[in-house]
């Protein structure tokens, strides 16, 4: 795991702060709890990058519905923008 995939996971765990992480080895860890095993990162670093994946598909399949509702008011993106009323 890279240091980018352990600092997800932990957050993921629900840990946002109180931890440092080097190359790919934590080496600071301020927390009450123990700190995770290498099996619970990785499997928090999977649940993260799923969760992460699906808020992707999320936004894509709602910019696709508006712009069929865009398409089906004989609209498009730049005509909303013109008018001041979108930002994508």
């Amino acid at each position: 795991m890279d240091t980018q995939q352990i600092a997800n996971a932990l957050k993921q765990l629900g840990f946002n702060n109180g931890w440092a992480i080097s190359g790919a080895e934590i080496v600071l860890w301020e927390h009450d709890a123990p700190q995770p095993t290498q099996d619970e990162l990785k499997n928090a670093a999977k649940l993260w990058e799923q969760t992460e994946a699906n808020a992707q598909a999320e936004a894509d399949l709602a910019k696709e519905a508006a712009q069929a509702k865009l398409a089906a008011l004989g609209l498009t993106a730049d005509d909303l923008k013109a008018l001041g009323l979108g930002s994508n």
